[in-house]
C-alpha cells in the first residue's frame, strides 16, 4: 500500500521506474538511464538513482513535475508531519518528511493513471 511505503532505496527505484526510467544495479550502487528528464546535467547515459524519498531538491523536482498536472497543497500538517493533497485528483498524503509525502503522491497519482 503507498500510504504505508518508507523512504529508502525501494522507494526511489519505484519513483523513478515510475517516472520511466531504466533502473539497474551495477557495483552495489542503483542507476537510472534518463528519458532526458530530471536527470540535471547528463541528459543521457547513466547516472546516479535519485534520492527521491529522502533528497529535498530530488523531492522538490518530483513536486514540480506534479504541479505541472495537477492543483497540488503542501502543508506541515500537525506541525510534525507533511501533508500533500493533488485536489484535482482527491488524494491525501501524509509522511514523516515532505520528500516521502511527495514520493506517496506521486506513486498514488502513477497508480491511478495506469
Amino acid at each position: 500500500m503507498i500510504d504505508e511505503i518508507q523512504a529508502g532505496r525501494d522507494t526511489d527505484r519505484r519513483v523513478a521506474e515510475a517516472l520511466g526510467y531504466e533502473v539497474e544495479e551495477a557495483d552495489g550502487f542503483l542507476e537510472m538511464r534518463s528519458p532526458c528528464d530530471l536527470v540535471g546535467p547528463q541528459l543521457y547515459g547513466w547516472t546516479k538513482l535519485s534520492r527521491f524519498s529522502t533528497g529535498i531538491g530530488a523531492a522538490w523536482r518530483l513536486a514540480e513535475k506534479l504541479m505541472k498536472r495537477h492543483i497540488v497543497r503542501i502543508s506541515n500538517g500537525d506541525g510534525d508531519s507533511c501533508d500533500v493533497d493533488i485536489i484535482t485528483a482527491n488524494v491525501h498524503i501524509t509522511a514523516d518528511t515532505f520528500p516521502l509525502a511527495i514520493c506517496r503522491a506521486f506513486l498514488k497519482i502513477a497508480e491511478e493513471e495506469r
